[in-house]
């Protein structure tokens, strides 16, 4: 007997739950299907995964000891109290119907499972070279509920089943997390791992150059991939967040999940599987991004002042104008975000059109905007797609089913608009057009675009007509369905959990073609961290950089901080779409400010490091208090030097073991920035509280220079010179820091 559990850790308790193998090896009749490279061998009673073997070598087997269902789907009366269905009784699921199409190399296992009040059909689809790849593998799910009554689902799970061998990585998870990388022979019994939140990267090396990608397909559903080990084995399991109403005879596709064999060790295929998976399955950056969006350096304020006076400190449109933007520009800026001015209050929109009271009219906004312009700064503008509070819904006209709706068939209070519904998304993109086309700015940086703040349970006649929702007008909801012809109408996509991910991916892409139609080198900022909001957004937030990484100074060693950021930079770099552009920060209006928790000299290594690694660098209003000199000349370092705004980053080693540009002593972070791997720039932060003397090793292999030529290394900081001859005589530089001191 081994034990199981919903793994997921994204919503709800963790229930543990006891599976005996139902079926022993010696009495399953298998089956067995060629492709390629490929043989998968299957349990022809349940279509659960017995072996899988490429080339040869056997990547996937079910243990001696019993194994998990290949899919499965989680059920139940309410999320709280959700159970997985096969997993409870491997006997409730038989396969009924097999298909093999040797030529595509598509397998389609049909397999029922017996419910309360019904069967679920679950046709999983096994797609061997997948987008032209002979060593990728696809699977997906088309599930129909074959009963009388409407049923809930609440997740969807692909597991296979491996070997407990090899190395593993979960690449851009917290390098501080002990799971994020390990070895699968050293795991105890019942060790559990996740990987980051959004498309669920994980690589196994199972061989000296046999490396498993895991990866999925997430623009609809929100996914992860989850490790669990037990005595003999491994399972990688693929959980999507697809929840939500199925009607009798009405079914739903949720995935891919895919597995990939790449013949290469890991840190190689970190650095070339990720891309060329993004490039094949279409989540790419936007082709037509402007190319300031790699240049430019953004800074943040609200035209009334900041959030600590609550907005009350600066004065309004007019004087943001005469007072700010000088000083914006003389910093070295050259792209202004500014909070939401809209009529309510920020990030409570009521009226989109009007502004917040005490700001200035339109024509001083329109002043703002210009003198920006002239002062030659692109200008963002916050808006808020939330919508607000129901009650704001009613003000603006709105229709109450664009609410979500929870289980019980009651909207929130805050924070309430589907993402996923047309009409709404058309509302926004309408205010998007009005700014762009009224004032001229040049784009958004879009609120909250994760998608709805929670799952839609509306359908046809839920909620209830006679029941007015907690938190909604009784006049505005009554008036409403009164015009729907007295109920509420059907949700208008496939499932209620499509208002999470694809909501978000959707509302950014109507966002950024109303900025585009009337400004065609605009752009857009979303407030969103994972893979794939990229594909619809110009530039995604690094939150986790700012609200997580960048406070552990203070709990561990100076060396393990600047390692962890290193590999968190490489893995951001090569497990995400290529050419992404991430907020760099060290505060904002969501955070306390960095200066109290850390002091001054480590605040200001902080702004160096978002200045001069690879992404946007922001700044949020009067963080310059204080360290203006120092802001203007490391922004003048960054605005005078491409190789630091829009060259390559790299961050660590060959094997992904240790810093590619070495120092002596530790901690002290470096990277190497270059755009033709002749110039290049090589960021030095000391993250030492005292002050060191310190050895930097140049990788001059990596670069292009000729032997015989000679070359000089300056300090950006100072202007001063610090070597010059043939590269074999300027691989070492000797640097006498500071704490916390950045060249």
């Amino acid at each position: 007997m081994i034990k199981s559990g919903d793994v997921d850790g994204v919503v709800g308790a963790l229930i543990i739950l006891a599976i005996t193998c139902a079926v022993c090896f010696a009495v399953q009749e298998a089956q067995t299907v060629q492709w390629g490279s490929w043989r998968l061998t299957f349990d022809s009673q349940t279509g659960d995964l017995l072996s899988l073997v490429w080339n040869g070598q056997t990547i996937a087997q079910a243990p001696p000891s019993g194994s998990l269902a290949s899919l499965d789907i989680a059920v139940g009366e309410r999320l709280e109290k959700r159970r997985w269905l096969i997993e409870r009784s491997l006997s409730r699921s038989r396969l009924v119907e097999r298909h093999f199409e040797a030529r595509s190399g598509l397998l389609t296992l049909t397999r029922e499972v017996s419910a309360n009040g019904g069967r679920w059909q679950l046709q999983e689809q096994v797609q061997f070279g997948a987008f032209g790849n002979p060593n990728r593998i696809a699977r997906s799910v088309r599930l129909t509920w074959l009963g009388s009554q409407p049923a809930k689902f609440y997740r969807i799970r692909f597991i296979l089943p491996l070997p407990k061998k090899g190395t593993f990585l979960f690449p851009t998870k917290d390098p501080f997390d002990a799971t994020h990388s390990g070895d699968l022979a050293l795991c105890p019994q019942n060790y559990r791992a996740s990987s980051a939140w959004g498309v669920g990267q994980f690589l196994l090396q199972q061989s000296k150059d046999l490396t498993l990608l895991f990866i999925n397909d997430a623009r609809r559903d929100p996914a992860v991939t989850h490790l669990w080990a037990v005595d003999d084995a491994v399972f990688v399991i693929h959980e999507f967040v697809a929840m939500g109403w199925a009607e009798p005879n009405e079914p739903q596709t949720v995935g891919s999940a895919f597995l990939e064999v790449v013949p290469e060790p890991l840190p190689k295929a970190l650095r070339t599987a990720f891309w060329q998976w993004y490039d094949d399955v279409g989540i790419k950056v936007p082709a037509d991004r402007p190319k300031w969006v790699n240049e430019v350096a953004l800074y943040s304020f609200h035209p009334g002042g900041t959030i600590g006076s609550n907005f009350l400190d600066l004065g309004g449109f007019a004087m943001a104008k005469r007072h700010l933007l000088p000083i914006i520009r003389w910093l070295g800026f050259s792209a202004i975000w500014l909070l939401p001015i809209e009529d309510r209050g920020v990030y409570n929109p009521r009226d989109y059109y009007r502004f917040q009271e005490g700001l200035g009219t339109e024509e001083e906004y329109r002043q703002l905007v210009d003198e920006a312009h002239r002062l030659g700064m692109k200008v963002w503008q916050d808006i808020v797609p939330h919508g607000g509070t129901p009650e704001h819904g009613k003000v603006r006209g709105n229709k109450p089913w664009w609410l979500v709706f929870d289980e019980d068939g009651n909207a929130l209070n805050y924070w309430c608009f589907d993402f996923r519904e047309p009409d709404w998304q058309r509302y926004i993109g309408q205010v998007a057009e009005h700014y762009v086309k009224t004032f001229g700015i040049d784009g958004f940086r879009v609120d909250a675009v994760g998608g709805s703040r929670m799952m839609n349970w509306r359908r046809k006649g839920f909620p209830p007509a006679e029941k007015v929702p907690d938190n909604v007008p009784a006049e505005w909801w009554q008036k409403g369905l009164a015009e729907a012809g007295g109920q509420v109408p059907m949700l208008p996509y496939e499932r209620g959990s499509l208002t999470l991910r694809e909501g978000g991916l959707q509302m950014l892409r109507v966002i950024r073609q109303a900025t585009k139609r009337f400004n065609p080198d605009g752009a857009i900022l979303g407030e969103v961290e994972p893979v794939p909001y990229m594909q619809e957004a110009d530039v995604i937030y690094d939150f986790t950089l700012c609200h997580r990484h960048l406070m552990r100074l203070r709990e561990v060693s100076p060396a393990e901080f600047v390692f962890a950021l290193q590999r968190y930079f490489e893995e951001q770099r090569f497990a995400e779409p290529k050419g992404t552009v991430r907020l760099r920060y060290a505060e904002s209006h969501d955070s306390l400010r960095a200066q109290y928790w850390l002091g001054v000299s480590a605040v200001r290594a902080f702004m160096a490091l978002t200045f001069w690694v690879e992404g946007m660098p922001m700044l949020y209003h009067e963080a310059e208090i204080g360290h203006g000199v120092f802001i203007q000349r490391a922004l003048s370092i960054r605005n005078a030097l491409p190789e630091l705004q829009t060259g390559d980053a790299l961050y660590t080693d060959a094997d992904h073991s240790s810093p590619l540009v070495k120092t002596n002593p530790d901690g002290i972070f470096t990277c190497l920035r270059t755009k033709d791997y002749v110039r290049a720039s090589v960021p030095v932060i000391n993250f030492n509280p005292n002050p060191v003397t310190a050895i930097i090793h140049l990788p001059i292999e990596l670069l292009k220079l000729k032997e015989n030529d000679r070359y000089a290394i300056w300090e950006g900081m100072t202007g001063a010179k610090l070597v010059e001859g043939k590269p074999k005589e300027i691989a070492k530089v000797k640097l006498t820091l500071s704490g916390y001191q950045s060249a």
